[in-house]
């Protein structure tokens, strides 16, 4: 009996279907055995782009598509992929400025050189949205040659036991809806193991709990918790207890807060149990007593729902994100002596806010640094940017990460699609000082003229006796 045969009875179709995850919503699907090395995919099933292709066949976006149908589909994706692979070997079209490792299936262009792997991907995409046959990616090969050849296992759930060979590739035209295990049976194709690997992402989404992951740049999964208004302030309360009991070295939490409402650079805050400091455009401020404290400020801020408002053009997520990082008791001491006193200074002693050379990032990364606490000795552009701060604080954290969380304003409806599309790219994937420069230039002149005019407002308010308005 030859290996392929004893593979065969032992169930290779079965364990086939067994060992490789379904990829679900979202997930890391990592292809193997490629002339290219190991090629990684983060997969969203809800990726759009393919939808262009569906109209081209169906004129429409159907709630389902016939097998005909996703032939058709995938024969136009091969066209149009392959033509712009072309157009990059004869130069007519830039290739991708940096080689990546990690691809994103919402981005299919970065995926053009590796077009068996967003074939595998679109395919599978097509036979879980439109479809009820059930399918699983595989790596073929033919006897007596190393070309890997990626195709689908199809099964019809209606159908029991039978499982063909989906050709998404065009070189395997021969055994297109063929048996799957026939095939190895008469050695037409041998199957080479391992070579597709399914990481889903990690989540859970029930009443009593909602979580969800994100894939990073580099492929690492960054898990975060969704925390509503009363738990979040009952964990605030729980980390100043924390603080307050703490002696010397012990750890201790303390959040960095990305709240996206300052579109499109973002804003910085520092929570430090129930409060939280931030410098805005009238200088310092310390949100820590009575009504005003971290829990009023993330939940029930007017400014952030007067942004929604005159931004809802640009969707805005309406959630802010926290970072909680595990530091010294005696560095967060010393931080805490040198925030409340930049909040309480007045007069000329009061520091003022500068959108170039002293705004709210470049102030919070200042004082973690006065403090002794290391990892925030930003320079130049880094040091400015909220977006490539944060970015930093999410991908290479110089400090033990306790959690991180997304809090959503009140009385906001959304999903898990919605929540995970609630983080910006920017923060964790395919970014650049450069090409944050060039993004975030077109808006300093906008944002220098309203930052001045909030300052304005706040001193014609003070003058008559009003508080200004938070910014």
């Amino acid at each position: 009996m030859t290996r392929s045969q004893s593979h065969i009875f032992d169930g290779t179709c079965k364990a086939v279907f067994d060992k490789q995850q379904n990829l679900g919503a979202y997930a890391k699907v990592s292809f193997f055995h490629s002339a290219k090395g190991s090629v990684h995919v983060i997969y969203d099933r809800n990726a759009i782009w393919s939808e262009s292709f569906v109209r081209k066949v169906t004129g429409s976006v159907p709630e389902a598509l016939t097998l005909p149908q996703v032939n058709k589909v995938l024969a136009k994706v091969r066209l149009a992929f392959s033509v712009k692979s072309l157009m990059q070997t004869l130069g007519l079209k830039n290739r991708p400025a940096v080689v990546r490792e990690h691809h994103y299936f919402d981005s299919p262009d970065s995926l053009v050189g590796c077009l068996d792997v967003l074939l595998s991907l679109t395919a599978k995409q097509m036979f879980e949205k439109y479809t009820r046959m059930e399918t699983r990616m595989v790596s073929l090969r033919r006897p007596g040659q190393s070309e890997i050849l990626r195709a689908l296992v199809l099964k019809n759930k209606e159908a029991k036991g039978l499982a063909v060979v989906f050709d998404v590739t065009g070189k395997l035209a021969d055994l297109h809806m063929q048996s799957f295990e026939a095939g190895l049976l008469l050695g037409k194709f041998e199957l080479a193991e391992g070579g597709v690997l399914v990481s889903p992402a990690a989540g859970e989404w029930t009443t009593q709990k909602k979580s969800f992951s994100i894939f990073g740049e580099s492929g690492q999964e960054l898990s975060f918790q969704i925390t509503g208004r009363t738990p979040a302030e009952k964990r605030f309360e729980k980390d100043e207890e924390l603080i307050a009991a703490a002696l010397g070295n012990q750890l201790v939490p303390i959040e960095l807060n990305y709240h996206p409402f300052w579109r499109p650079l973002g804003h910085t805050t520092l929570r430090i149990g129930r409060r939280l400091f931030e410098l805005s455009a009238t200088g310092w401020k310390a949100h820590n007593q009575g009504a005003n404290t971290a829990r009023a400020f993330i939940f029930n801020n007017p400014f952030f729902r007067k942004q929604l408002r005159l931004f809802a053009d640009q969707n805005i997520a309406p959630m802010s994100v926290g970072v909680t990082l595990m530091v010294a008791k005696d560095k967060v001491d010393t931080l805490l002596v040198i925030l409340e006193n930049l909040a309480a200074a007045q007069g000329s002693a009061k520091e003022k806010f500068s959108l170039l050379k002293n705004n709210c990032n470049q102030g919070i990364v200042r004082v973690l640094t006065q403090a002794g606490i290391e990892g925030f000795d930003h320079k130049g552009y880094l040091e400015f940017s909220t977006v490539l701060t944060y970015r930093e604080l999410l991908l290479n954290p110089r400090h033990p990460v306790e959690g991180l969380r997304v809090y959503p304003l009140p009385n906001t409806t959304f999903d898990e699609v919605a929540a995970r599309r609630w983080i910006p790219t920017l923060l964790y994937r395919n970014n650049t000082v450069s090409s944050e420069v060039i993004r975030a230039l077109p808006v300093f002149p906008r944002d220098f003229f309203f930052i001045n005019w909030r300052r304005l407002q706040g001193l014609i308010q003070r003058q008559g006796g009003h508080n200004a308005e938070n910014v």
